[in-house]
């Protein structure tokens, strides 16, 4: 069954469908995919961040998971990690005072396409919970990619029932160090999402 990332989703409904080879073949076989695109290649940088607001907004938390990325062994990994952390310092969400709560993976199936939602912070935020994602990326993140990936994860909060209003998932960019929130989900994202499961049930036998 097609199990895919609520962020690869949003990537391929911005992409037309000849370019969703790459994306579905990464999902598909993610142990060959590029480290630098999985979340897991940041672990190290996004558990500082989260126990520096665990912790009150502590810099002493920042200085330990700094201390743990200079101990990765591989070079780019390192560096990369450390690059995040640095960008994190100087965004305004280290400003917020943050309460982080225990995430979990949300999952919605559309017909034989499972779509997976796993932000990379829960947190309350002024008595209303956030559903925080963030762009580790060395690049820019686009907008509408931004706009488009809070709507796709608003979908699958809906078919799980979790009323969280849209307005209250965020994308925050560290190499701009702007966050992104949509307002609304378009009815038009919502179309181009079927449309792509379709896309996807089609394609994937073939990777």
């Amino acid at each position: 069954m097609p199990n895919l990332t609520v962020r690869a989703m949003a990537e391929l409904i911005r992409l037309p469908a000849h370019n969703h080879l790459r994306i579905l073949r990464a999902q598909k076989y993610p142990k060959q995919a590029p480290q630098l695109f999985q979340a897991p290649y940041y672990q190290a940088a996004l558990t500082g961040i989260r126990n520096y607001h665990k912790a009150g907004n502590d810099d002493a938390q920042l200085a330990a998971a700094m201390g743990k990325i200079q101990a990765i062994a591989l070079e780019s990994r390192r560096q990369n990690n450390a690059r995040v952390l640095q960008a994190f310092k100087k965004c305004d969400m280290s400003g917020r005072l943050l309460q982080p709560l225990v995430s979990h993976t949300v999952k919605a199936q559309q017909d034989t396409v499972e779509l997976r939602l796993s932000p990379d912070m829960r947190a309350i935020d002024k008595e209303k919970e956030r559903l925080i994602l963030m762009n580790c990326r060395a690049e820019k993140l686009d907008h509408e990619l931004a706009l488009i990936t809070e709507e796709v994860a608003f979908w699958v909060l809906e078919q799980n029932k979790i009323k969280l209003p849209i307005a209250q998932i965020e994308y925050v960019d560290f190499f701009t160090g702007q966050t992104y929130i949509a307002l609304r989900r378009r009815a038009a994202t919502t179309k181009a999402l079927l449309a792509t499961v379709k896309v996807i049930e089609a394609i994937w036998p073939t990777l």
